[in-house]
């Protein structure tokens, strides 16, 4: 349709007083991958009247790109990766199979292949990259192929069937998406890496070692620090096809496919024949503009502020970007986050920001999170205290708002600091997504060792309701802390209890306890009196051999006697009285067994192992009773998962302090009967 045809439409269509100078201009968009088909859809979004004219040197309608790897894996079908462009109202004109050769800036045409002229307003170059193929002898042989497109593709879905053995140069994103591809039908694949570990650009070595780990566990050979200096092939028996690679310390791997995913070229043609500047990629400015006030250019082709990504997500930034300064908005491309996430053999991996060779062991710190046992390894980069990048291998439910914190550079605290490495999470309601989702050997009662699966076969079997789950897998029937995560996964309601006379005495002697056994630390011992005729002289408590062995003795009774929860909390048919009771039982052997300390020492701390020993029975004491005052909080505010960290580590630091307590004890009532 010509413009002239356009223009009558629009007068046709639209009142004089809607009329806008956008719904005549003719926008040229050249390259029909993820990120020109995204601009496109972005300029349908804002104006219906504008001519938008795409041009495709591929003879298929415009299809995912990213999904390539999936296509010649057997996952997907050629339907599942089609990116049609629609014609909703207005204009919108598709030539495919049909490349463009040349731009005329001073008379703003473009010509097509077939020596067609077209006129535009505004040309938009989404024109991508091609794979860089590496000078070294043998490139040209039968058996060596590329993976950047469909054509790609269709060749090695072909040669899958035959192919018996496989080296894949390269051991980046694309290089590892190859691997898994050419793994159908049982091919043995090697991949060979220049770099000293894989995904060098994405991942940190140490991750690197972990995903490598789990390509050899499933049958991927890895080779990393090396390169190939030579593809080997037989000209005599087969038209030089290939057999073998020499890599650069002479050794041969032999295989009959060799599939090169060494990079990428920027396509900088159409750009240098109508003299654009260009350095390694068409360059840009912040508004996607190259020299030419008219031509604009989004994609892998780009290089903006001496930057290259060659990544699709940092293109549909651009043509976000493009297409609403096309309409006039104030958008500004102030360039990309380097974020990448794959599945390789169906283990995911993450990267963003500041990692891999971006890493500087001056200027970065890094917190780590590592489950061997789930082959889990998470990795955050710290810059000044603020999170710059991020790496991961493994299922990550919350990258997305990792990606976030990386974008925004947030600050992070301490304690977040100490929960990511503990388990693995920087915020308290990562923890709070839905039970259901959890795997099935998760443990969701700590007290009884119920897991999610086990709960999940409950359920399957008729038990609904909290009530139900708790007495069929007793699950929350200890403690009663994970009753939220029962009805989380029961899809109960659950309301805890407002704080009845069990939790006021709970709170109490836990806040006594505490603050007497701070006291201890704090107050200066208690001194003789001054006369010899007091009624009764409290320093013969800690003085006198008779009522010092009976306060030692007494102390020491109410300990093992307190060990009387655990009992009930770990065996099953320890169960006389509930477990309140206990706890409630626990926190007042505690208060009594500080109170006889005061009596037993005289706030006097002692010296040597006898000071070490006080030291660490009133820590003790107060790591106990700031769990008890937490359990109380935690049962009146449901939801505070920072609160369920806080009693994790509270308990953990209380049955730390335990196990030195015996030892201590002993030698004091060694060196007391001994000396």
């Amino acid at each position: 349709m010509s413009t002239a045809i356009a223009e009558q439409y629009v007068k046709n269509k639209i009142q004089p007083s809607e009329r806008k100078l956008i719904a005549l201009t003719t926008v040229i968009v050249v390259g029909t991958g993820p990120v020109g088909v995204h601009f496109v859809r972005e300029l349908q979004k804002r104006e219906k009247t504008l001519r938008i004219v795409v041009f495709g040197d591929e003879p298929w309608q415009p299809y995912d790109r990213v999904k390539l790897s999936s296509l010649v894996a057997g996952d997907i079908d050629l339907e599942q990766i089609e990116n049609p462009l629609h014609r909703k109202e207005g204009f919108l004109f598709q030539h495919h199979n049909c490349a463009i050769t040349e731009i005329n800036r001073p008379h703003k045409y473009v010509t097509d292949e077939i020596g067609r002229k077209h006129s535009y307003d505004k040309l938009v170059l989404a024109v991508g990259s091609s794979p860089h193929v590496p000078n070294i002898p043998g490139v040209h042989c039968r058996g060596v192929f590329t993976f950047r497109n469909l054509n790609d593709a269709n060749k090695l879905m072909a040669r899958t069937a035959r192919s018996r053995s496989t080296v894949v140069i390269g051991g980046g994103l694309l290089g590892l998406e190859a691997a898994k591809a050419m793994t159908r039908n049982h091919t043995q694949v090697t991949v060979v890496q220049q770099g000293a570990w894989l995904m060098n650009k994405q991942l940190d070595e140490q991750g690197a070692a972990l995903l490598q780990e789990y390509l050899e566990d499933h049958g991927i050979e890895v080779i990393v620090g090396k390169g190939v200096r030579e593809i080997l092939s037989n000209s005599a028996l087969d038209e030089e096809k290939v057999h073998a690679v020499k890599l650069r310390d002479d050794q041969i791997i032999q295989c009959d496919t060799v599939v090169i995913a060494a990079g990428i070229n920027p396509n900088t043609q159409l750009a240098k024949q109508c003299k654009l500047k260009i350095g390694a990629g068409i360059l840009v400015d912040d508004h996607l503009k190259t020299n030419d006030d008219h031509i604009y250019a989004i994609g892998e082709c780009v290089e903006h502020n001496q930057k290259i990504y060659g990544l699709v997500a940092p293109g549909m930034e651009q043509a976000s970007v493009l297409a609403a300064r096309i309409f006039g908005e104030d958008a500004v491309y102030s360039g990309s986050l380097n974020a990448t996430q794959l599945k390789v053999t169906d283990r995911q991996v993450y990267s963003v920001g500041e990692v891999g060779e971006a890493e500087s062991k001056r200027s970065h710190k890094t917190v780590v999170f590592e489950d061997k046992a789930k082959k889990i390894y998470r990795k955050i980069f710290l810059r000044g205290g603020r999170v710059v990048g991020a790496v991961g291998i493994g299922e990550w439910p919350v990258y997305a708002r990792i990606r976030n914190a990386v974008v925004e550079q947030q600050r992070l605290y301490p304690w977040q600091t100490l929960r990511f490495r503990q388990h693995g999470w920087l915020w308290s309601d990562e923890a709070q997504q839905h039970v259901s989702d959890w795997p099935a050997a998760a443990i969701v009662c700590n007290c009884t060792g119920v897991t999610r699966g086990e709960l999940s076969q409950a359920q399957q079997q008729g038990c609904i309701t909290l009530q139900q789950l708790a007495q069929s897998t007793r699950a929350s029937t200890v403690c009663g802390s994970c009753k939220p995560l029962l009805a989380n996964i029961s899809n109960t309601p659950y309301q805890m209890q407002e704080g009845g006379a069990t939790d006021r005495r709970l709170i109490i002697l836990c806040a006594l306890a505490g603050i007497l056994a701070l006291l201890q630390i704090g107050l200066p011992p208690i001194s003789n009196p001054d006369s010899v005729q007091v009624a009764f002289n409290p320093s013969k408590l800690w003085q006198d051999p008779l009522y010092k062995q009976i306060s030692g003795f007494s102390l020491l009774g109410l300990g093992l006697i307190s060990l009387l929860l655990s009992l009930r909390k770990r065996i099953q048919k320890f169960n006389f009285l509930n477990y309140s009771f206990w706890r409630l039982f626990h926190v007042a052997l505690a208060f009594l067994c500080v109170l006889l300390l005061v009596a037993h020492t005289g706030l006097h701390m002692g010296e040597n192992l006898n000071r070490l020993l006080m030291t660490n029975f009133i820590l003790l004491a107060m790591a106990g009773a700031a769990v008890g005052v937490i359990i109380f909080f935690e049962g009146k505010y449901l939801g505070g998962s920072s609160l369920k960290a806080l009693r994790r580590y509270g308990t953990l630091a209380h049955i730390i302090l335990l196990w030195p307590v015996p030892v201590l004890l002993g030698f004091h009532i060694l060196s007391v009967y001994y000396f």
